[in-house]
């Protein structure tokens, strides 16, 4: 066969028989497909705890497994193994995972009743959300923060106490005469 095999490029090989044998040349071609690597969305940062499923088909029809098998607690780098007979590479991606934070609120003091709050809509550390229930100015309540998306916060709860109006009582003063 001529001329010397190449495997990184499509050729025509022409066979030359020994003298001889009352055989005449053949030709083949060998075509060599190019490895293809997988093209992957990359995944955004994600919240601890969420569960993922990495997709087993890469943007250009590449089929697969990931390893290690998705850990929803950590940041880890996945190699994607193509299925045999697509002449593809390997991948990577790095899914990053955030750790929750605990939104942390100064605790409001006791208030008398009927004074009117409005509770913080950002966390001392920097997690937006809103409060449920909304606040009441006559009654004690536990009230839960809710963030906003996308923070990777757990709520928060605080109590606020409501001190009640108490009217002062006194002991009625008998009649004086003047200047006693």
């Amino acid at each position: 066969w001529s001329p010397q095999f190449d495997p990184n490029n499509t050729t025509t090989y022409t066979f030359e028989p020994d003298e001889g044998q009352c055989a005449s040349t053949a030709e083949m071609t060998v075509t060599v497909i190019p490895f293809t690597n997988p093209e992957f969305t990359q995944i955004d940062d994600t919240c601890e705890g969420t569960e993922l499923t990495l997709p087993t088909t890469s943007n250009n029809g590449i089929t697969g497994v990931w390893s290690p098998q998705f850990d929803p607690n950590n940041t880890t780098a996945y190699t994607f193994e193509p299925d045999d007979g697509q002449c593809a590479l390997t991948a990577e991606m790095t899914v990053a995972v955030i750790p929750f934070t605990n939104p942390e609120f100064t605790q409001i003091d006791d208030t008398c009743e009927g004074i009117e709050l409005t509770l913080p809509t950002t966390s001392n550390n920097g997690i937006t959300g809103v409060w449920s229930p909304q606040f009441d100015p006559n009654n004690t309540t536990a009230y839960t923060f809710e963030p906003d998306e996308g923070q990777c916060a757990s709520t928060a709860e605080m109590t606020i106490v409501i001190i009640p109006s108490t009217i002062p009582e006194f002991t009625q003063i008998d009649d004086v005469c003047e200047g006693n």
